[in-house]
């Protein structure tokens, strides 16, 4: 989910930037378009053919200026809602950091623990567990445990699936990590 989160992010920061460039870009086109109709305007002496297309194509940037200023407000409009939509997604993914901050609380994850069998169930795991931390001189029975299995590896290899075992409470889980600091 912090990939896709991630993701996401990425995606808004593109879109911000895009949205930054097109903006940029009406301001520059107004001003070059803005330049030349000045510089056809101060003309000395026109006939009537010349004046004529002058106040049609002045209607056209008259025209053109209006559909940019409309652009313009419509894109203020959506960086707007960018803006709150990328501060939502950082709402999110701080709620999934405290969230998984909190769960891990309770969390030891063991490594490189031999499989007792290839179908090995959560009551195996959870028994197992209990040994390695009776061992280490923890006091730790079944009740401790809320769950305990084993857990596909980030990067597959030879080594022995990863065990994580959820605690009840977060006093044992501190207790089993005292004792291993000890060893």
């Amino acid at each position: 989910m912090k990939k896709e989160n991630k993701v996401l992010k990425a995606q808004i920061e593109d879109l911000s930037q895009k949205i930054e460039s097109l903006q940029e870009n009406c301001r520059k086109e107004y001003n070059h378009e803005s330049r030349h109709l000045v510089e056809a305007s101060s003309s000395q002496s026109l006939d009537p053919d010349t004046t004529k297309s002058l106040d049609f194509l002045g209607n056209g940037f008259e025209d053109l200026m209006s559909f940019r200023n409309n652009a313009i407000n419509e894109i203020t409009v959506i960086k707007g809602k960018l803006q709150t939509l990328s501060e939502a997604v950082s709402k999110v993914s701080s709620a999934l950091d405290d969230l998984q901050q909190y769960s891990f609380a309770f969390n030891v994850k063991l490594l490189n623990v031999q499989e007792l069998n290839t179908r090995e169930t959560v009551l195996d795991t959870s028994q197992l567990c209990v040994s390695i931390f009776k061992a280490i001189g923890a006091n730790v029975n079944l009740q401790d445990i809320g769950i305990a299995h084993r857990v596909s590896p980030r990067n597959p290899s030879s080594k022995p699936k990863p065990i994580v075992c959820k605690f009840t409470r977060r006093l044992t889980r501190e207790e089993v990590m005292s004792k291993r600091k000890k060893l």
